[in-house]
C-alpha cells in the first residue's frame, strides 16, 4: 500500500469516528432540549429548564457541525486518487530501486548508457569532440577547446 492509499484509508477512518461523534453530540443536545421541555409541563426550576435548552442548542450545534466536517472529509477521502504510488515501491516491482536515474525526465537507466532511452539527453558530464578529441562539457553545443560544432 503506497502513501496516497494509507493517507486516504485514514483519512476515512478518522471522518467515521467524528460521524459518530457528531451524531452523539447531535442526540445528546435533542435528549437535553426535551427533557426541558417536560420540566416546562412539571414546572419545575426555571433555571434548571433554561440550563438544559442552552446546552442543548450547543450540542446540537456542535453535532451539526461536525456530521457536515464528517461528511466533507469522507467526501475528500474517497475522491483522493493514486495515479502514481509511492516511487520506491513502484519501483522495488521493476528493479529499478538502486537504478541511476535521468537528470532530464527521471527514468531509470542503466550504469554504461550514455544517453536517456526515454527522452535523449545526454547523460555523461564529459563528451570527447570528434575534432579535436579533447574532453568538453557535454551541455556544450560547440567545443570548448576548438570550437566546432558538436
Amino acid at each position: 500500500m503506497n502513501i496516497i492509499q494509507k493517507g486516504k484509508r485514514q483519512l476515512i477512518a478518522l471522518s467515521v469516528i467524528i460521524l459518530i461523534l457528531a451524531v452523539g453530540f447531535f442526540a445528546g443536545g435533542v435528549v437535553l432540549i426535551v427533557s426541558g421541555a417536560m420540566d416546562i409541563a412539571a414546572s419545575l426550576e426555571v433555571f434548571k429548564i433554561v440550563m438544559k435548552f442552552v446546552f442543548g442548542v450547543i450540542l446540537i450545534m456542535i453535532g451539526l457541525i461536525g456530521i457536515v466536517l464528517g461528511i466533507i472529509m469522507v467526501w475528500t477521502g474517497g475522491s483522493i486518487k493514486a495515479k502514481f504510488g509511492n516511487i520506491a515501491e513502484i519501483n522495488q516491482f521493476n528493479g529499478t530501486v538502486n537504478m541511476k536515474k535521468c537528470p532530464k525526465c527521471g527514468a531509470a537507466i542503466a550504469e554504461n548508457d550514455d544517453f536517456c532511452g526515454v527522452c535523449g539527453n545526454h547523460l555523461a558530464s564529459t563528451i570527447k569532440c570528434p575534432y579535436c578529441e579533447k574532453e568538453t562539457d557535454a551541455g556544450k553545443k560547440h567545443c570548448t577547446h576548438c570550437g566546432e560544432k558538436l
